[in-house]
């Protein structure tokens, strides 16, 4: 190949986006997950099969006993956008600081385990959870009226994956709960599945302080997304949106979040 080809091959990888992919699927592969790239959901809206950017999951699980055992997946569904358009995320505090909690809102399956008990829940929220506002709504910077909004599909086709991956994980069926003796006796899993979007480009924090606009660089975001269509009826969505450069760290939390509420898991069954 000669060197004036594989410069327009590499500049087109780029600016079509699969480099972002690429690089977002090489940071997952690095750090001992599953990843790969252009999986497919079923849009239950449009009836249709759709490819959505990268699937990535990761298991850690323990032993109990002689034939007992207990395995937590987490799974993200992400999407990967480039753009040379910085993001600007408009975030609110909640009146409450309860409300900052996901908790049972969040996308999860359980499987041969007792029902968990409410300081398991607390594990159940994501690695965001600490910052004390949620983001409602993105503007990227410079767009002309006439440009489509990114933000937004990228949000509804991760929240469509994820809910596919928890669908294909459970059947459609709530958790299958049994006793804390019965749960010891044969292997349990638990299932958490996060919509996730991964942008290549800055993302920005929109404030006001003493009436001035404030802008500030920071590496995530938590949002609490809004989304209901009649085939989709949840209405309530957790989604991270973390920037490419950022993601590495943001990988390392939910690796320390998956061993927390598989610790947490763990005491239940050994009281």
């Amino acid at each position: 190949m000669d060197d004036a080809l594989e410069k327009k091959i590499i500049a087109d990888l780029e600016d079509s986006g699969f480099g972002s992919e690429m690089r977002t699927i090489r940071t997952f592969l690095n750090r001992g997950w599953s990843a790969k790239g252009s999986p497919s959901f079923y849009d239950l809206d449009d009836d249709v099969t759709r490819e959505f950017d990268v699937s990535t999951h990761r298991v850690a699980g323990r032993e109990l006993g002689e034939s007992g055992s207990v395995t937590v997946f987490t799974m993200l569904a992400l999407a990967v956008r480039r753009s040379k358009r910085p993001w600007v995320v408009f975030g609110r505090r909640p009146e409450h600081e309860a409300l900052l909690g996901e908790g049972w809102r969040n996308l999860t399956y359980w499987e041969h385990l007792p029902q968990l008990s409410d300081h398991i829940v607390w594990e159940l929220d994501g690695p965001l959870h600490d910052i004390a506002w949620r983001g409602t709504a993105i503007h990227e910077s410079f767009k002309k009226p006439q440009d489509r909004s990114a933000w937004y599909p990228a949000f509804v086709s991760a929240c469509k994956a994820a809910e596919h991956v928890l669908n294909s994980e459970s059947g459609g069926t709530g958790p299958h709960v049994v006793s804390i003796e019965d749960a010891k006796k044969e292997p349990g899993h638990f299932v958490y599945v996060r919509p996730v979007v991964v942008v290549d480009a800055p993302l920005v924090l929109a404030q006001i302080v003493e009436g001035n606009i404030v802008v500030e660089d920071i590496p995530w975001a938590p949002f609490q997304f809004d989304f209901r269509t009649r085939n989709y009826a949840r209405g309530d969505y957790f989604v991270d949106v973390v920037t490419l450069p950022s993601l590495d760290a943001y990988v390392e939390q939910w690796e320390a979040r998956q061993e927390a509420l598989l610790d947490a898991l763990v005491g239940l069954l050994t009281q």
